[in-house]
Formats: C-alpha cells, sequence, structure tokens
C-alpha cells in the first residue's frame, strides 16, 4: 500500500511524528513518503532514517507568513500532493497536521480534487475552532465558524474518511460542537505517542548538564521548546529573579515573532546571569535528550487559550521527569489524573512560582513516584500502539473502497 505522510511544519515535534509512523508503516512491507514544505534542519528525524522525504516547494521561505497568506500556501501545496498522488496511484492522503488546515483541504478536495480515487484520513491535534462561541474577535470567530463548517462538509460529503485526536475528551468537544451531525464513526482517538528514551543513571545527568554547560549544583527547570507567549514563555521569565538561589531555569527553542524583538532582545540580556540559560534557535534532533535529561523538571506555562496536547509533555515523560503544568487543555488534565508533576493555575505568575517552590520542597518524593508513573503513563501510549491504530484504519477505508492491499500483517 502507498500512502502520502502530509506535514507542511517542520518544527517542535512533527519531524518526530512523521518519521516514527513513517518507520512503522515501512515495516509493516507497505510504501510511505513523507511531504514537507521545503528542506530543513529539523528534518533530521526522517532523514536520519533514510525515509522517502519530498518537498512541495525547493525555495526557502516559509509557509508561516500570515494567516491568510499560510492558508494560500497550504492550498497550494495540498494541490501539489493530490496530483503527485493520483499519478502515483497512492491509496491513502494522511494530512499530519490538520489544525488550521481544514478549509485548505475542504477546497483540494471539493473543488479541485472532486473525482479524488485517494483516501485521505487527517491528524486534529487543536481543535481551535470548538471554543467559536467565546472568542471576542469577530474576524476570529468568523474563521472559527468557517472552519468548523468546511471541517463538517468535507466529513459528510465522505471526502475525509477519518480524523484522529488524541484524547476521548478533545474527540467529544469537536463532536459536541456538530450539533445535529452524526458523524462519531469518523473519528478514531489514538494515544498522543512517547517515544522511547534510554534509561539513565545520575552520571548521565552529569554528563549531559556538563556537555551543555549548566551547573551541576543546581536544581534546572526547563522550558523546551517554541519561545511564545501562547506556551508562556514571557511568564516564566518574569519569575526567574524571585526564584530560590538553588533554582536554576533552562530556556531552548526557537523565538515566536508573538513575543516580539523586545523580550528576546530582554531574554538575550538575561542569559549570562546566574540562576538562567537561554538557548534561542533550532535544538539539533541528538542534543534534545540532553536537555531533558540535564533536568529536574520541566515547565509548562502554557496560558489559557493553550486548548490542546503537549509534544514537550510526552518528551519530559520519556525522560521520565516530573512537570510543573499549567491547568489547560489537554495538558493539566493529564498531569493531575496520571499523577505526572503539579498542576498550577494558567496565566498566573505567583502559580507558577508556589509551583516551583512546592517542587523544591518536595522533589525527591515527587521525582520517585513520577518515575513509576511516566514509565507506566509512556508504555500505555507508546509510539508503535498509535501507528497501529492508524494502520488499521488506512486498512479498513482502503478495503471499504474495494481495493487490494499490499503489504504484511502489522503487529505491535
Amino acid at each position: 500500500m502507498k500512502m502520502y505522510l502530509v506535514d507542511f511544519f517542520a518544527s517542535g515535534h512533527h519531524p518526530e511524528y512523521a518519521a516514527h509512523l513513517a518507520s512503522y508503516l515501512k515495516e509493516a512491507g507497505h510504501e510511505p513518503t513523507v511531504w514537507s514544505w521545503g528542506p530543513s534542519a529539523t528534518l533530521t528525524p526522517v532523514t536520519d532514517r533514510q525515509l522517502p522525504l519530498r518537498f512541495v516547494q525547493i525555495r526557502s521561505d516559509s509557509i508561516s507568513q500570515g494567516f491568510l497568506r499560510s492558508l494560500y500556501r497550504i492550498a497550494e501545496g495540498l494541490h501539489t500532493v493530490y496530483a503527485e498522488a493520483e499519478t502515483e496511484n497512492v491509496e491513502i492522503v494522511h494530512l499530519l497536521y490538520l489544525d488550521n488546515a481544514e478549509l485548505p483541504l475542504w477546497w483540494n478536495l471539493a473543488v479541485l480534487h472532486r473525482e479524488l480515487a485517494v483516501s485521505t484520513v487527517a491528524t486534529l491535534f487543536w481543535p481551535h475552532f470548538v471554543d467559536a462561541r467565546g472568542e471576542w474577535r469577530p474576524l476570529r470567530k468568523l474563521m472559527h465558524r468557517i472552519t468548523k463548517c468546511a471541517l463538517k462538509q468535507t466529513l459528510k460529503g465522505d471526502r475525509l474518511s477519518a480524523v484522529f485526536m488524541h484524547t476521548p475528551h478533545l474527540r467529544d468537544r469537536v463532536l459536541a460542537s456538530f450539533r445535529g451531525w452524526d458523524l462519531a464513526n469518523r473519528f478514531v482517538v489514538v494515544p498522543d505517542p512517547v517515544y522511547e528514551s534510554p534509561v539513565r543513571d545520575a552520571s548521565s545527568v552529569e554528563q549531559s548538564r556538563r556537555a551543555l554547560g549548566l551547573p551541576q549544583d543546581k536544581v534546572i527547570f526547563l522550558f523546551f521548546g517554541n519561545l511564545s507567549r501562547i506556551k508562556g514563555a514571557d511568564l516564566l521569565l518574569d519569575i526567574v529573579d524571585k526564584l530560590p538561589s538553588a533554582a536554576y531555569v533552562t530556556f531552548a527553542g526557537p523565538p515566536s515573532p508573538d513575543l516580539g524583538i523586545d523580550w528576546e532582545k530582554e531574554a538575550r540580556s538575561r542569559a549570562g546571569s546566574n540562576n538562567v540559560r537561554i538557548d534561542v534557535g533550532h535544538i539539533p534532533n541528538d542534543m534534545m535528550p540532553s536537555y531533558f535529561e540535564a533536568a529536574n523538571a520541566v515547565v509548562l506555562p502554557y496560558r489559557s487559550s493553550f486548548l490542546g496536547t503537549s509534544g514537550v509533555l510526552n518528551q519530559a515523560l520519556s525522560a521520565r521527569k516530573p512537570v510543573i503544568a499549567a491547568n489547560v487543555g489537554e495538558v493539566g488534565r493529564l498531569v493531575a489524573e496520571n499523577r505526572l508533576g503539579i498542576v498550577v493555575e494558567p496565566d498566573d505568575t505567583l502559580g507558577l512560582l508556589s509551583g516551583i517552590q512546592r517542587y523544591m520542597v518536595t522533589r525527591e518524593t515527587l521525582d520517585s513516584s513520577v518515575r513509576a508513573q511516566a514509565a507506566a503513563y509512556a508504555a500505555a501510549n507508546h509510539w508503535r500502539i498509535t501507528a497501529s491504530i492508524v494502520l488499521e484504519t488506512y486498512e479498513r477505508h482502503i478495503r471499504a473502497r474495494g481495493k487490494t492491499l499490499g503489504g504484511t500483517d502489522s503487529a505491535i
């Protein structure tokens, strides 16, 4: 079976997600090809595994240059992918990141490729449109409604065979927003995958800190990923000077324009102080484990507008590290229900400071309990479980279309 795995955003956990799924499909005897926007150093999880990789655009300009421009480019990119899929007799196109691509996908499937013989599935991480009624900005509220309508019509018209989501709670919120439409059979819940990380001892923590130039005698808190407003990087930086002297904060990730150049300048100006280290920019894939290994705990100070799951949370659990997380989206609920760390109120620097202080008082007990809880959570949400459900869904929809499958039986 030939399939295209499409994700035009090569930041954060996206390349890792695509690479693990493509590897599983290839092991099962199928022919996956990963599609991205253009060449990027962040795609090393795909290239290191020597997986087939194709690009929509060779030019270096970004797909993320304003919301409307981004929508146009996603539509343009999907048109290219579907044209190639028809030529190469591809059976499945899997859009790995449906978020904010609902309208471009509808345009391609309902207008540009109406007679398409390819089955389409998609993964939805963060259903922004479910909060349309609570959105006070008129244009954003209108866009939420258009997005929801586009997804609903694509599902209703049998153009989109399945939507994967990462928690039953998120799925139920989407279904509730589709009042009067029975679309439950189109949604498939899969674990938000946790990837393997080698179990290490205290000496490896020391080695990671030495390799990164971090202090050996501090309690290190890690903020990893996009240094953005919605993820609360500014909230954490605001309390750095109020932390106990034994605490040390490491920021690592690319800057986001939503915080502005002034915040980045301020962050860089603090980078040499005694209690903070700020590594602004892309973190190479082979260095990522060292940051998590060097940390005592990972901080997720996301704002209340954050609705989805978190790849950084899963990376922390893979490294068996406790988290201090804002009670937002699926993040706070997952941390609280699975006893994976400390949950604090969002948008509240005093609450975040209190959570970090609480960790410092209880960290020996908390570290021990979270190691066991994180191991259990990782086993229940292993990436191979996700990949096996995805492949079973592919096969079910191909059978429904009366096509002949190639490849071997899949196994976890």
